[in-house]
C-alpha cells in the first residue's frame, strides 16, 4: 500500500514533471529510474505496479487452501454435537429442537465468520496505520485531521452499537420464535388438522412472519446509517482539505504529487474506517452466536457422574469376580455368569425432601425375566428402570452391573430414524445377520415389515415411507424389535405392552418373545451355541398382575415406597427390600436386603432374602397378593 502511494506521487512529481523531478522515498531521493529516458521509466513502474498483486494474491490462495473457515465450523459443530450426546437429563430438556439446529448449522458459522472478520480487521487496521503514516509524512498540518476522524468514528460507533445489538437480539428471537412455530406445526400437522384449525394456524404465522419483518427492516435501517456515517466523514474532510490545501500548492509549498496523494488517502482512510466500522459491528452482532453457543458448551453433562459409576461398577466387578471364582472354581463353566445385578442403599429423588426410592437394596442374578409391578401413580416404577438401564444417576448408593454386560434400556414411546426399515432394525448392530432379522421379524409377526424389506433389498421405492404405511402397533413391535436384533445381555423394557389392546394377540406375542428370548439366551440364535452364550436379564413394566405370572421375579413397589419381591419359583409372601418413604435409614437397615457378593445357586433368590427380612403381614393392605395365574 506505501509502494502504491509512493508511486502515485512519483508520477506527478517526477515522471510527468516538465523538468528534473525528484522525489523523497523511504528517505531517499528518486529521480528518473532510467535517466533522460521517460518511457522506459513509464514501463519499469508498470511492472512493478503489478507485482504486488502476485503477492496479495498469493495470501488469498493460501488462505482459502488453509480453510481455516471451515476448520473452525467443522470443529464448533462436532465439538458441540459430542456435547450434546454427553448432556445430563436436566440440560436435554433445557434446549430445545430448533436451538440445536440453529446453534449447529448458523450460530457455528456465525462465530467462524466473526473470527476471520477479527483477522480482516486486523488487517484493514494495519492498511489504516500505514495510510495514516504515509499522511502524516506528506502532510505533516494534517495531523489534526487523523486525530479528528478516528475520534469521530469511535464515537458514531459507540452511539449505535448500543442500538445495533439490540435491534439484532429482537430480530434474532423473532426468528427462533418463527422456527419454533414451524417446527411445531409441522411435527403436529395431525392435530391443527383435526381440530380444525388451519386457517388459526395461518394467521398466527402471518403475524410472527409480520414481526420478524419489521424486526429486519430495523436491523437493515440501522446498517444503512452505519456504511453511511464513514463516507459523510470521509467527504467532510476531504473537502475541507482541499479547501484550505489548494493555495499551498499553487503557492508551491507543496507539490502537485503529494497534494493528490493525500486526497485520495482520506477518501481510502474513510473507506477504511467504514470497513472496520462494518466488521465491528458485525462482529458485535455476532457476540449473540457466541453467547449461545458459549451457553451450549457450557450445560452440564453427566460424564464425571457416568465415569464415577463406571469406575465403581469396575471395582465392583473385580471383586465380586475374584470371591466367586474363588468359591465356584470347578462347579461351573462360565463363573462370571453368576455375578449378580445389585443395588446397594440407593435413594433417588427429583425434588429434595421428596424421595422416590429410598434405601433400596436388591440384588438379581442373571438369566431372569423381572417384573416391576404397582398401582399407583408416581410410585417410582420408571425411574427404577432408568436407573438399572443408567440412563440417570441415583442421588445416593450405587447401580451396580457387571461391566461385561451391554445394557439397553427401550423407552416406552417408539421412536424411528429417518431412514429406511432396515437402518432402524439394526441400530444398535449394523452388522446383523439379515435372516436372523427376518426370523426375529417373523417371530413377532411383523410380516408388513419382511415385505418391506424385501422392497428396499430390491431397490424399490415406495410412495409413502414405511412409518406412514405402519400401524401404531406395527411401530411398536419394530421399536421392540430394534432391541432383540441387539442381542443385550440385560434388556430395559418401559412398559413394553402398553401399546396392544386387551383384544389383541400382540401382547401373548411379545410375553412370549421375552420369555423365549431369557430361556434361550437370544432370540433366533443356533442351538448349538446355547450354553456357550451368556444369560440374557430382562426387566419389563406389565400393565397387569396376569402378564407378571410369566415373570421369574416380582417386585412390587407398595404406595408407601416400599418394595417386595417376590420369587415364581420360591412361593411365600416375598420379602422387602426396600423401607417405605419417611422411614430412617437406621430404622430400615434391619429390615432391607444387601447381599454380599454371595452368588444364588442352590437357594432361590426369594427364600435368601426371606432370611434377612421380615415377611409383611398378610392383613395389611399393602401387602402383594400372590398372582394364582400360570405363566404364559
Amino acid at each position: 500500500l506505501y509502494f502504491v502511494l509512493s508511486v502515485n506521487v512519483y508520477y506527478a512529481d517526477v515522471l510527468f514533471h516538465k523538468g528534473e523531478g525528484h522525489t523523497n522515498f523511504l528517505g531517499f531521493s528518486v529521480g528518473l529510474l532510467v535517466p533522460g529516458d521517460r518511457d522506459d521509466t513509464a514501463k519499469i513502474l508498470g511492472i512493478m505496479y503489478f507485482l504486488p498483486i502476485l503477492a496479495i494474491y498469493a495470501c488469498a490462495y493460501l488462505k482459502i487452501k488453509v480453510n481455516l473457515r471451515g476448520e473452525i465450523r467443522v470443529f464448533l459443530r462436532t465439538s458441540l454435537f459430542r456435547k450434546y450426546l454427553n448432556y445430563d437429563e436436566d440440560s436435554r430438556s433445557r434446549v430445545r429442537v430448533p436451538d440445536m439446529e440453529v446453534a449447529l448449522m448458523q450460530e457455528s458459522t456465525d462465530v467462524a465468520d466473526g473470527f476471520i472478520k477479527v483477522v480482516d480487521l486486523m488487517g484493514i487496521l494495519g492498511q489504516l496505520l500505514v495510510l495514516i503514516m504515509f499522511t502524516l509524512k506528506k502532510s505533516p498540518t494534517s495531523w489534526w485531521i487523523m486525530l479528528v476522524m478516528p475520534l469521530g468514528m469511535i464515537l458514531w460507533a459507540w452511539l449505535q452499537t448500543k442500538r445495533y445489538a439490540a435491534a439484532c437480539t429482537k430480530c434474532g428471537d423473532l426468528e427462533m420464535a418463527l422456527m419454533v412455530f414451524v417446527n411445531e406445526s409441522c411435527a403436529n400437522y395431525e392435530i391443527i388438522e383435526d381440530f380444525g384449525q388451519r386457517m388459526q394456524a395461518n394467521d398466527l404465522f402471518w403475524q410472527r412472519v409480520e414481526q420478524y419483518d419489521k424486526a429486519l427492516r430495523v436491523v437493515n435501517l440501522v446498517e444503512t446509517n452505519n456504511q453511511a456515517f464513514p463516507k459523510w466523514l470521509g467527504r467532510s474532510f476531504t473537502g475541507f482539505y482541499i479547501a484550505t490545501q489548494a493555495g499551498s500548492v499553487i503557492r508551491k509549498n507543496t507539490s502537485l504529487g503529494t497534494f493528490l496523494a493525500t486526497t485520495n488517502v482520506f477518501g481510502s482512510i474513510s473507506d477504511g474506517f467504514g470497513k472496520v466500522y462494518k466488521l465491528y459491528m458485525s462482529v458485535s452482532a455476532l457476540l449473540l452466536s457466541l453467547t449461545s453457543l458459549t451457553y451450549l458448551f457450557n450445560l452440564p453433562t453427566d460424564v464425571k457422574e457416568n465415569k464415577s459409576a463406571l469406575a465403581k461398577a469396575m471395582e465392583w466387578s473385580r471383586t465380586t469376580r475374584r470371591e466367586i471364582i474363588a468359591a465356584h472354581m470347578g462347579k461351573a463353566d462360565f463363573i462370571t455368569d453368576l455375578m449378580p445385578i445389585e443395588l446397594e442403599y440407593v435413594n433417588f429423588f427429583y425434588t429434595p425432601g421428596k424421595p422416590i426410592l429410598q434405601d433400596l437394596n436388591l440384588s438379581i442374578p442373571q438369566g431372569k425375566l423381572v417384573a416391576v409391578l404397582s398401582k399407583h401413580s408416581g410410585s417410582g416404577r420408571s425411574s427404577l428402570l432408568k436407573l438399572l438401564g443408567q440412563r440417570i444417576n441415583p442421588t445416593s448408593g450405587r447401580v451396580l452391573l457387571p461391566t461385561h454386560l451391554r445394557v439397553v434400556y427401550v423407552e416406552r414411546d417408539p421412536m424411528m430414524l429417518d431412514q429406511p426399515l432396515w437402518q432402524n432394525l439394526v441400530f444398535g448392530d449394523p452388522g446383523a445377520q439379515r435372516e436372523r432379522v427376518m426370523d426375529i421379524l417373523e417371530h413377532m409377526r411383523l410380516f408388513a415389515a419382511m415385505s418391506t424389506l424385501q422392497l428396499e433389498a430390491q431397490g424399490q421405492k415406495a410412495l409413502l415411507s414405511w412409518q406412514q404405511c405402519f400401524t401404531s402397533t406395527e411401530i411398536a413391535k419394530v421399536h421392540l424389535a430394534r432391541a432383540m436384533v441387539m442381542n443385550p445381555e440385560v434388556l430395559i423394557l418401559q412398559r413394553p405392552l402398553i401399546h396392544y389392546s386387551d383384544m389383541s394377540s400382540s401382547r401373548s406375542v411379545v410375553l412370549e418373545l421375552l420369555r423365549h428370548n431369557v430361556d434361550n439366551r437370544g432370540l433366533c440364535l443356533p442351538e448349538a451355541t446355547l450354553k456357550r452364550r451368556r444369560p440374557r436379564t430382562c426387566f419389563f413394566t406389565p400393565e397387569t398382575d396376569d402378564e407378571a405370572a410369566v415373570a421369574d421375579i416380582t417386585l412390587h413397589i407398595m404406595k408407601d415406597g416400599s418394595i417386595f419381591c417376590k420369587d415364581r419359583e420360591a412361593g411365600g409372601p416375598g420379602a422387602m427390600v426396600a423401607t417405605p418413604r419417611g422411614s430412617s435409614r437406621e430404622s430400615s437397615r434391619g429390615n432391607s436386603f444387601l447381599t454380599e457378593g454371595s452368588v444364588m445357586q442352590d437357594a432361590t433368590f426369594c427364600e435368601r432374602i426371606s432370611a434377612n427380612a421380615p415377611p409383611p403381614s398378610t392383613s395389611s393392605p399393602s401387602s402383594p397378593q400372590p398372582s394364582t395365574s400360570s405363566p404364559s
